[in-house]
């Protein structure tokens, strides 16, 4: 789903606004989440679960924060908050890495001519 098509802009987006709108204020957060992600896994399946880590990550990043800031430990909460980034860039590279090595271990244990792993295409030769 792309935020330009009549699907987002005249069912999508208006469901999500009427629920939005609708619940208490405490699970307005709550909505914004679970539509984000319906939003995301509508356009692309695979990387839904990358997203899920992600979230937690970042949630369990936030109350370590909160927690060492709360007893007044800030060196802990800057590593905290200096180690998310490290998290990040591994969460970004994650596919770009695998899906190459899944798709080149796939053409050992069953060979194939052409093999297409999440939009990567990768062309193997079976005979010579």
């Amino acid at each position: 789903m792309v935020f330009s098509t009549p699907v987002f802009l005249f069912y999508f987006l208006v469901l999500t606004l009427l629920v939005y709108y609708l619940v208490p204020r405490k699970l307005r957060n709550v909505v914004i989440l679970i539509s984000s992600l319906i939003f995301y896994y509508w356009g692309e399946q695979t990387y839904v679960v990358i997203m899920f880590l992600s979230t937690a990550i970042d949630f369990t990043h936030g109350l370590l924060v909160e927690h060492f800031k709360g007893k007044g430990q800030l060196k802990y909460a800057k590593m905290a908050v200096a180690s998310r980034p490290i998290h990040l860039l591994m969460t970004m590279s994650c596919p770009a890495f695998i899906c190459p090595v899944v798709s080149t271990s796939s053409f050992f244990i069953f060979p194939t001519p052409v093999t297409e792993i999440r939009g990567w295409r990768t062309t193997l030769v079976t005979s010579v």
